[in-house]
């Protein structure tokens, strides 16, 4: 498992199939396959919402 240092991946805007709104991802851990295990910091804009 890799914990992601803060500030080594860039911020990447979320896909608009999953949020309404403007929202960002900043990952956190991910893990090397087979596993599938993902973590990331999720930050919603004003009005910004699960699809």
């Amino acid at each position: 498992m890799y914990n992601t240092p803060n500030g080594s991946v860039p911020t990447r805007r979320a896909p608009a199939s999953a949020f309404t709104g403007t929202v960002w991802q900043n990952p956190i851990v991910s893990a090397p396959a087979p596993a599938m295990l993902k973590a990331n910091l999720v930050i919603f804009g004003p009005g910004a919402r699960t699809a």
